[in-house]
């Protein structure tokens, strides 16, 4: 990941890439089916800008494509072919406090919220499969979650830093 900005007041651009976990059911209720394969870990991206107030707060906002997930499932113990693929994006603002550690180095927290979304679609071996299996084959939901991060910040250059951090987008809900 790499920003642009590392004096006070002033903007900062970054792009990150990095491992997103999506967790999944091991079964769905409304189609009475279970999983037995589950896919949960995907490339994440992530595009962001700030705001410097001071030489500890920022304001941070940007957008991520979390990746996707996927599961496998049978019904009554015997496989149908349905596959379940659900992909998850955000938008997220949040404030940015820092906190120095050695030269170049300092620790750092965020806390905001995102506008989380969710797509799912549902996929089968055969349309008669699909047809008897699925009601509702394709979904999407949005929501509004908290969200936190957590990581450190090196200094490169007077303009160039890059960062190590942990970041959680909150829950995307349990409608797929």
């Amino acid at each position: 990941l790499i920003s642009s900005a590392a004096t006070a007041q002033s903007y900062y651009l970054g792009g990150s890439v990095g491992q997103s976990t999506i967790k999944l059911g091991t079964s769905s209720s409304d189609y009475n089916t279970t999983a037995t394969s589950k896919t949960e870990g995907d490339t994440a991206y992530k595009l962001f800008g700030g705001y410097q107030l001071n030489s500890t707060y920022a304001i941070e906002g940007g957008y991520a494509v979390l990746g996707r997930a996927s599961a496998k499932y049978t019904s009554g113990g015997v496989a149908n072919g349905l596959t379940r693929q659900v992909t998850n994006n955000a938008w997220f603002a949040a404030m940015k406090a820092e906190m120095p550690l050695a030269y170049g180095v300092s620790a750092f927290g965020k806390l905001g919220a995102t506008y989380a979304m969710s797509k799912s679609q549902i996929t089968a071996a055969s349309s008669a499969i699909l047809n008897a299996n699925c009601s509702k084959c394709a979904d999407s939901k949005s929501n509004y979650n908290p969200y936190f991060g957590l990581g450190l910040e090196y200094d490169l250059t007077k303009s160039v830093a890059m960062r190590l951090e942990y970041e959680d987008f909150g829950n995307f809900g349990n409608s797929f």
